[in-house]
């Protein structure tokens, strides 16, 4: 279902939309939300009143015309959830999401885990945009963020700090939340005051994004703002993808933000070494989404090498009913989607071979 129609139906419902579908931690220090469209959400010191970043999202701008954003573009590939006792955080929360919203191009799928650790006033978000398109991308990668200041909007300071390389808002005594792009060399920093079609038509976002420009000490209307940090445009081949990295930190001065954010990009140091540098992938395979469906569902998966890859779907029985791939696959995120429409509803698995690799998962159809 399209999310802004499902957003009209549970107001009329009553139902408090600010939490619609999102998976949250908080660690002492800074708290936040993920929902399935990839927004993330900060609150600090902890969630509940004080929310201070209204929606975080990626945006990825390929020309004037071609700029993946949330609000126009952003569907659910594999729902938010929280991920039990993470590796390589002591919290994290994963959603994936494509442009089947609009199905307008850029053709990209993005897989975002966002990372805590107990008492930090810091978080990293790592996001692994796919390149689904027949030919290559050099898109400018950013994130956007809305500042909602304590819980209320306008009238916000936000600016560039050269010195630590970040963008930051704040108003009056609320905690300072900064971003920096940790992946990458920054290209940009724009400040706007919000209005209701802000990000609507995409050649607006490609010109907050492209133009070398950092602002400093804007202040805000009272309807509030909107920031676009980016980076430099970096090339992804079809089937491939790059990391894009930011640091979210939250401190109660600009002194103490900066050596927050120094804390987040020593900790980006240790995961990239351990995660990217030594091992980009590992074997994954992904519950399928949605669950239980009708009559197609998309099942995702990963692997660390080259590999002859087999993903088929069983009965119960044990009976293969069809092999969805047979083939040798490069490194990466792969994914494919299944339609169930002649077959009878009830429990299926699907299973894959890669290497000496296996795993098997349930599915639910639903006719």
């Amino acid at each position: 279902m399209k999310k802004f129609l499902l957003l009209f139906v549970l107001i009329i419902s009553g139902v408090y939309l600010s939490e619609l579908n999102a998976q949250s931690f908080q660690t002492g220090s800074i708290g936040v939300e993920v929902n399935n469209y990839g927004r993330i959400r900060v609150h600090a010191p902890a969630i509940g009143n004080l929310r201070q970043i209204d929606r975080s999202s990626i945006l990825v701008a390929v020309s004037p015309t071609q700029v993946y954003d949330y609000r126009k573009d952003a569907d659910v590939q594999v729902a938010s959830h929280s991920i039990p006792n993470p590796s390589k955080s002591d919290y994290e929360v994963f959603v994936a999401t494509n442009n089947a919203y609009s199905n307008l191009p850029p053709n990209v799928l993005v897989r975002i885990s966002v990372y805590g650790w107990q008492n930090q006033p810091f978080l990293i978000a790592k996001f692994t945009v796919v390149n689904r398109e027949a030919n290559p991308l050099q898109p400018y990668i950013g994130i956007e963020f809305i500042p909602q200041p304590d819980g209320t909007y306008g009238l916000e300071t936000v600016s560039y700090a050269d010195f630590g390389g970040f963008g930051y808002s704040f108003r009056g005594t609320s905690p300072l939340v900064g971003y920096k792009i940790l992946s990458r060399t920054t290209h940009s920093f724009r400040v706007i005051d919000w209005t209701s079609t802000y990000y609507d038509p995409d050649s607006l976002l490609w010109s907050y994004m492209t133009p070398v420009r950092f602002d400093t000490g804007f202040v805000a209307t009272g309807d509030g703002s909107v920031a676009f940090l980016t980076q430099t445009p970096v090339a992804i081949a079809p089937n491939d993808s790059v990391h894009f990295y930011v640091g979210i930190a939250v401190g109660n001065n600009l002194s103490t933000l900066g050596a927050n954010m120094k804390l987040a990009n020593a900790r980006y140091q240790t995961l990239v070494s351990v995660d990217d540098k030594l091992n980009p992938y590992s074997f994954e395979l992904e519950q399928n989404y949605p669950n239980p469906f009708n009559p197609s569902t998309v099942i995702g998966f990963t692997i660390p090498s080259k590999e002859k890859v087999e993903l088929s779907v069983y009965n119960l029985l044990g009976q293969k009913i069809k092999t969805l791939i047979n083939k040798e696959l490069e490194a990466g995120y792969h994914y494919v989607e299944f339609d169930a429409s002649d077959l009878s509803g009830g429990v299926y698995l699907y299973k894959i071979k890669a290497g000496n690799y296996s795993a098997t998962k349930k599915m639910i159809f639903i006719k």
